[in-house]
This record gives structure tokens, sequence and C-alpha cells, in this order.
């Protein structure tokens, strides 16, 4: 009888092990998913930081050409005497 108490809580105590080492591999599995969808945010915001500069830079481009086509009406205007 105390032979089977034995194998019984050694057979508990495994399947225990093994349900705690599944609960771990879960867990790292987790996180690095949770590192991916991290790292795909991560991305997603650069990559909308980019866009903004882009934009930007698109907008003070056409600023700067809008005052240069300023700069040189003016200075036709005062070429012809206006």
């Amino acid at each position: 009888m105390k032979e089977i108490g034995v194998k019984l809580h050694t057979t508990l105590l495994l399947g225990a092990v093994a349900s705690l080492g599944g609960c771990c591999h879960a867990a790292s599995e987790q996180q690095n998913l949770s590192a991916d969808v991290a790292d795909e945010a991560a991305a997603k915001l650069k990559a909308e930081e980019m866009r903004q500069l882009i934009e930007e830079r698109r907008r003070l481009i056409e600023e700067r050409r809008r005052l240069l086509r300023e700069e040189a009406e003016r200075a036709q205007k005062a070429e012809r005497g206006e």
C-alpha cells in the first residue's frame, strides 16, 4: 500500500512539474508575443513620426517657394519702376 502511495505521489508531482513547465513555456511565448507587439507599435510610431517630418518638410519647401516667387515679383516690379 505504501508503494502505491509513493508511486501516486511521484506521478502527481511529475504531473505538477510538467504543468508548471507548460505554464512557464506559455508565459515565455506570451512575453515573446508582447515584445513583438511592442516592436510593431514602436515601428508604427516611428513611421508616423517620419510621415509627419516629411509632411512638415514639404510644407516648409512650399512656403520657401512662395516666398521666393514673391521676392522675384517684387524685384521685377522694382526693375520696371512700378
